[in-house]
């Protein structure tokens, strides 16, 4: 539906590694390409209706911050590089 949107928790790496994968990506699925840089989901992803307003996801960014302080930092090992074919 128009105005809809969906959410998601993802890690986002960095670096050189990125930038190959969004080079592949744009060769292999420009339209994803723009919508998020490469990432790895955590969470989600959850539709939600209506307009993308802190006040529509107040309840999921108080649920993500009570549990910030029991996550440590990682860093992703990364085995591979996947899509969603077109």
């Amino acid at each position: 539906m128009p105005g809809d949107y969906r959410i998601f928790v993802g890690a986002f790496p960095t670096g050189d590694f990125v930038d190959r994968v969004q080079a592949l990506r744009k060769q292999r699925d420009p339209k994803t390409a723009r919508i998020t840089p490469p990432h790895v989901t955590l969470a989600g992803t959850y539709w939600r209706q209506g307009p993308a307003t802190r006040d529509n996801e107040i309840a999921s960014i108080d649920r993500i911050t009570t549990v910030l302080h029991r996550l440590q930092p990682f860093a992703p090992v990364l085995g591979g590089v996947e899509s969603f074919l077109p």
